[in-house]
């Protein structure tokens, strides 16, 4: 009953089909998943490492006169958006099997949602994930600040810039610098303004205000003082 029948990327047991022009899915036993009415279908790239791609979801895509419009559909195929968005992404460094959050873009301007349920309003020029701490950074008005995946402010949208420096957020606001912890807390103007985990997190990679490198311990004890030019973590210790 079907033009085509093929393999799909990443799931096994899942086949992509394809009827009078349009794509679905279907499992091994021919059980429908999901009706063949997208021009496109893919997975959203999630991998973890106890469950493989199993939570793996399904960006689709139909053609509209205004052009290509995306929606997602969750592991069990089941609809979580509707076709109405110019782009969306999975944010796969969340290892959260439970939990999908997906950045989504709508008349160029990009939102947050978390299994369908609207996090951040699709009202920012950007959203960038830092996974290091779970947290973004949005552009409004060429304005950037932080917020939590709660949606909930950890900077206002008033620096100038925002670049995230492991466990601390550089701001940079009228050409001066401002150091904050991910609590949205300034920093001693005289401290680090990077502090990053090593592999084993026992000890971070430290960056002074001159740019010299060294390294702390889990207790913020110097184990090689800020004197060089760079530090890379290589293994073990």
């Amino acid at each position: 009953i079907y033009d085509s029948i093929e393999t799909l990327e990443y799931k096994d047991g899942i086949l992509k089909v394809s009827q009078e022009g349009k794509l679905g899915l279907i499992s091994l036993n021919g059980d429908e998943i999901v009706k063949p009415e997208y021009n496109s279908i893919t997975t959203d790239g999630y991998y973890n490492q106890d469950t493989k791609y199993e939570a793996a979801g399904y960006i689709v895509n139909v053609r509209t006169d205004e052009g290509y419009r995306y929606g997602y559909i969750n592991s069990e195929g089941k609809q979580i958006l509707d076709t109405m968005y110019t782009s969306l992404k999975r944010i796969t460094e969340i290892k959260d099997d439970e939990n999908v959050y997906l950045i989504t873009y709508r008349n160029g301007l990009a939102g947050l949602l978390r299994n369908g349920q609207t996090i951040i309003d699709n009202e920012y020029e950007d959203i960038e994930y830092d996974s290091t701490n779970n947290i973004l950074a949005l552009q409004k008005n060429a304005k950037r600040g932080v917020y939590d995946l709660s949606g909930n402010m950890i900077l206002p949208i008033q620096y100038d810039s925002i670049e995230f420096m492991g466990i601390y957020i550089n701001a940079m606001q009228n050409n001066e610098l401002l150091v904050f912890n991910t609590s949205g807390t300034i920093q001693d103007s005289n401290g680090y303004k990077s502090m990053t985990p090593v592999a084993d997190s026992k000890y971070y990679i430290t960056i002074d205000r001159n740019n010299n490198y060294g390294v702390l311990d889990s207790n913020r004890n110097i184990i090689i003082p800020s004197e060089y030019s760079y530090i890379e973590y290589a293994f073990d210790k």
